[in-house]
């Protein structure tokens, strides 16, 4: 599983949790409707590239 935080604006922006850890917080991109908003934390699988709710277990299909 791979962590990334996104911006549920309409740019889509993503960070790494790396990116986010040294201050990524927030959406970037001047004209997005959700600039300066905290971005979101998603759990991505490695294999098939869905989202998988922290918690949950995850079977690829």
């Amino acid at each position: 599983m791979t962590t990334k935080y996104v911006c549920t604006g309409s740019c889509h922006g993503e960070a790494t949790e790396e990116e986010y850890n040294q201050g990524a917080k927030t959406c970037g991109t001047e004209g997005c409707e959700k600039h300066g908003e905290p971005l979101e934390k998603r759990m991505v699988c490695d294999e098939c590239q869905g989202e998988v709710r922290e918690g949950e277990a995850h079977a690829c299909g």
